[in-house]
């Protein structure tokens, strides 16, 4: 992603402009959130795991903006001409192996103030850094004595895989689970005695009076059919896998003519799947208003590693099928992962 002065770096101003919106969208989103915690706490009448759970979601959006400004701050340097070269005194591996360290200190912490009245103020932050901190550490044990690419790039692929690649995920997924569940209403009216209950279930709805009892039998009769089961097992075992593991990379294809080797697109595979891990983990920790805190960022932590190594893989196929020239490579990651 750097600048070339001889004609128009359009990668670098799409890198900048992302990171922009995403830190504008993010902080804000982070404002509006800690201000309706903030009313519900102190209004009264909802319990604390209903608020912290808005701080949990404001803590996450900031979170995201401050890990956008990298890749604003880059490209605008890139823009203007210069490169930006960090040369530490020790190396990323292992100062993220000191990071890791305190991991088990954060959740200890963690796993008691989440049970006392200051969850709200301090259980965000941990929150970031108990997934953040780990998901550093396997981005650099993946990519040890490997080609990564420069700074800019690093940053850039993180910005897209946080601010890009999960609200594409959720609108893909969102859309075909509409319409597989479009034709397997389809399928099952054509069975006797389905359609009627749809209809029902209409009537009841327009009148706006929908009985409880009603909808709890069609679902449950639903759930027992084989053409509903059958449905379930492919969305979730095999539509959503899918989509996820060609969208992870999506910060990858931008950069399909400046990959050099497999090796660099495996390194940008983990960063990509790192960045979708940590909101992932982040957003569903964050539902739980801080209950069973410590449990579920371990969890969060061993998926997160199947996150970013199947990312790793399905980017090594790309940069491979890429060089190659051939689609193999790319579907055999694909069905490896």
């Amino acid at each position: 992603m750097q600048a070339d002065p001889k004609r128009i770096d359009w990668l670098t101003i799409g890198q900048l402009a992302v990171a922009i919106v995403s830190c504008l969208v993010s902080f804000l989103l982070s404002a509006i959130l800690f201000t309706l915690g903030g009313q519900a706490m102190l209004g009264g009448g909802v319990s604390a795991s209903e608020y912290v759970v808005l701080f949990l979601l404001a803590g996450l959006a900031a979170g995201i903006g401050v890990l956008n400004m990298p890749s604003a701050y880059l490209a605008t340097r890139a823009l203007g001409g210069k490169t930006t070269d960090l040369k530490l005194r020790y190396s990323t591996f292992r100062l993220a192996t000191i990071a890791l360290m305190t991991v088990p200190i954060l959740l200890l912490l963690g796993h008691f103030i989440s049970q006392s009245d200051s969850a709200w103020l301090v259980l965000p932050m941990l929150n970031l850094l108990g997934l953040l901190l780990p998901i550093w550490w396997i981005i650099e044990f993946g990519r040890r004595n490997l080609p990564s690419g420069t700074p800019q790039r690093s940053w850039g692929l993180v910005s897209v895989s946080l601010a890009v690649t999960p609200v594409l995920v959720i609108v893909v997924e969102t859309l075909l689970f509409l319409l597989v569940a479009v034709v397997v209403v389809v399928l099952l009216g054509a069975q006797s005695g389905w359609m009627e209950r749809f209809n029902q279930l209409v009537i009841q709805f327009n009148q706006g009076e929908i009985d409880p009892g009603f909808t709890q039998d069609l679902l449950s009769a639903a759930l027992q059919s084989p053409l509903v089961i059958v449905a379930v097992f492919f969305i979730v075992g095999l539509l959503m896998p899918l989509v996820e593991e060609l969208l992870k990379p999506l910060g990858l294809w931008f950069l399909r003519k400046k990959v050099t080797s497999p090796a660099e697109g495996f390194s940008a595979g983990l960063i990509c799947g790192a960045g979708f891990a940590l909101f992932e983990s982040a957003a569903l920790i964050a539902q739980s208003g801080g209950e069973g805190w410590a449990q579920m960022v371990v969890v969060r932590i061993a998926t997160s590693i199947l996150h970013i190594t199947t990312s790793g893989v399905v980017g090594w196929g790309l940069a491979s099928a890429w060089l190659q020239k051939k689609s193999k490579p790319f579907l055999l990651a694909l069905l490896g992962a």
